[in-house]
């Protein structure tokens, strides 16, 4: 009968023997055994102990360690005894290969490192029960930890387990929902009305207009809040536009979202040249008013510029988004509108197209991967557009001042 051969990165029988002892030295015992290496070849190793099990448990582990890959993968890839901080680092190689923003990787590693591998590094995956991890996040809330990301990322590690055939099922799919208490059910507050929006920009003007020690306050502040509130992007998107982005000639003027704003430690602010998804990469028609105010600013502009920037710093850089949001901050501060972010202007737009149009042209105007976004956190690729202009440009309008007779 043939002998069965040994699979690649497995062993063959052990045997124990123990050598003579020299003289004035020890008689340890010896486990030996046969491996078949990555380049299929069969090879002799051993290990020594003071008994056949500690000799025999040496050479398992000297056997286990010849095998591991430099990211602890085993030759069989990720098993159901693979330990959770190996699979954990396999997670993390796997999403290095999706080009991900330097951002979104720190958050993924700083979430392994704090949050998962203390948690369950030791577990072996198929250890990993709902009951197990719902109590891990469970714990997570208790602390006042963000679990939502927590659940996120879990979801991903065990879909790479999924997929190496270590988990039949995600044990994170069945853990129990945790909704945030609101306090009281107060009402979310939101930009509804023309006539908020001209308080708004009364605010606003009187702002820079104040007087303060230091350089005289510019109108940036004014006409990137009117471009949040006519066009609904992201703050750094619109702190990433640059002039050739912008078609302010065309019978339907236009900008482009072609990047955003990012600010990393080590690398400063920087712009990046993509947006946040495939989605928000998309063109965005600019109401006739905010044309004029465009236009009028790419003629005065002065000052350094060589990145092109609609919103230059004074030395000619990028904004940062912070440095955006603490002038917005001064500005309303002690005001009924300290409550406004600037994904409140984000809101308003896309619960005004919804009303006026529908949901699929909020989606286009917000560069939402899927209606269900819009739908559920705010109230669809398309080449050109959304014509929503008018309603915006008519809404726009209505918050200018009227003039002061008498």
């Amino acid at each position: 009968m043939a002998r069965r051969r040994i699979p690649i990165g497995q062993h063959g029988e052990i045997r124990f023997d123990r050598p003579t002892a020299q003289a004035g030295g020890s008689n340890p015992y010896r486990a030996r055994c046969n491996v078949r290496d990555f380049d299929g070849a069969l090879r002799e190793v051993s290990a020594s102990g003071p008994s056949r099990e500690a000799a025999r448990h040496a050479l398992l582990e000297d056997i286990r360690l010849r095998f591991e890959t430099a990211s602890g993968v085993g030759a069989d890839g990720i098993t159901p005894d693979t330990r959770i901080r190996v699979l954990v680092d396999e997670w993390l190689e796997e999403c290095r290969t999706r080009n991900l923003s330097t951002s979104t990787m720190r958050i993924y590693e700083s979430s392994a490192r704090l949050y998962i591998k203390p948690y369950m590094g030791e577990w072996l995956i198929r250890e990993a029960k709902t009951a197990r991890v719902d109590r891990v996040i469970k714990e997570h809330i208790a602390a006042g930890l963000d679990h939502k990301a927590l659940r996120k990322h879990l979801n991903q590690l065990f879909d790479v387990a999924i997929r190496h055939d270590a988990l039949a099922t995600n044990p994170v799919d069945a853990v129990a929902e945790v909704n945030a208490k609101r306090s009281g059910g107060r009402k979310v507050k939101s930009i509804e009305t023309a006539a908020q929006v001209a308080e708004i920009r009364a605010i606003i003007t009187a702002w820079q207009t104040k007087d303060r020690p230091g350089p005289k306050a510019t109108d940036d502040l004014f006409l990137f809040v009117m471009l949040l509130v006519v066009t609904g992007l992201r703050p750094g998107e619109l702190l990433a536009l640059r002039w050739s982005d912008v078609n302010l000639l065309a019978p339907r003027p236009y900008l482009e979202v072609t990047g955003t704003i990012k600010q990393e430690k080590g690398l400063g602010v920087y712009r990046q040249e993509y947006p946040k998804s495939e989605s928000s990469e998309r063109p965005v028609e600019i109401p006739g008013s905010l044309v004029a105010m465009l236009l009028e600013r790419q003629v005065n502009q002065t000052g350094p510029n060589p990145i092109d920037a609609v919103f230059p710093s004074r030395v000619g850089s990028w904004i940062p988004y912070s440095n955006m949001r603490r002038r917005w901050v001064s500005a309303v501060a002690g005001t009924k509108y300290a409550w406004v972010t600037f994904k409140t202007f984000r809101k308003a737009v896309a619960k005004l197209l919804t009303e006026q149009y529908d949901l699929r042209t909020a989606q286009e105007q917000l560069g939402h991967a899927s209606q269900a976004t819009t739908e559920t956190f705010y109230v669809g690729l398309n080449t050109e557009a959304p014509k929503v202009a008018e309603t915006l440009e008519k809404f726009f309008k209505e918050s200018t001042p009227s003039p002061k007779t008498g």
